[in-house]
């Protein structure tokens, strides 16, 4: 029998990572009120649903192996709070990956999005990328009425960073994936990456991109 798994201050679960240990195949997760996580989140091989409801979700999320997760009914971002953390940090709304390194959700992991507004956040003089969707799976990708926006991701001219760090910021990033990708009636807008004001290329990457949505080996 599937169960609904409460967050907030003054509910069961005070933080949404332990709601997510303690769902099982088939729960919910409900968001009472807005929540921050300054670690980053992990859903593995997990099939649950997270209601935002209406709130806003401030977390690093992963999602991994054969996970089955649906985001619904609020807002997602992540605020980077240590650039030197590289780009671990400034990971997007979600990121997932078959290869169960860091940021990854594996195998055959599949991402839901339902109604969710989703921001890349902001880093200066940090790593990475700051894109809104990072999908690397076998599971599928499935976006409906949701608004998805690339962060900001900016290097400034002093900064100690190496130049040639992949500083992108784009709505959807979709590297080497098999599965399907299926959006409805949802807005993707790139982000702003700027290095230094100028534009190079990093292992094949642009550097300071910010494309609604990039394919990379799709």
């Amino acid at each position: 029998m599937a169960n609904t798994l409460y967050v907030g201050s003054d509910q069961e679960y005070t933080s949404i990572q332990a709601a997510i240990e303690a769902a099982q195949n088939g729960d919910t997760i409900v968001l009472k009120e807005d929540v921050t996580s300054t670690g980053s989140i992990s859903i593995v091989d997990k099939n649950i649903t997270v209601d935002l409801g209406g709130f806003t979700l401030d977390a690093q999320v992963y999602i991994k192996n054969a996970s089955d997760v649906e985001f619904k009914n609020g807002s997602m971002t992540y605020t980077n709070t240590d650039p030197s953390f590289g780009s671990a940090v400034i990971t997007t709304g979600i990121y997932t990956d078959e290869n169960g390194k860091t940021f990854s959700s594996g195998g055959a992991a599949a991402l839901t999005l339902t109604g969710v507004n989703i921001y890349g956040g902001e880093a200066v003089d940090s790593y990475n990328y700051t894109h809104a969707v990072y999908y690397k799976s076998t599971g599928g990708l499935t976006i409906t009425d949701c608004t998805v926006t690339g962060g900001t991701a900016t290097r400034t001219e002093n900064s100690t960073i190496s130049r040639t760090e992949n500083n992108t910021a784009h709505g959807i990033y979709a590297s080497n994936c098999d599965g399907d990708i299926v959006i409805e009636n949802s807005t993707i807008s790139g982000g702003y990456g700027n290095s230094e004001g100028e534009t190079r290329i990093n292992a094949g990457h642009p550097v300071g991109g910010g494309d609604a949505i990039y394919l990379s080996g799709k």
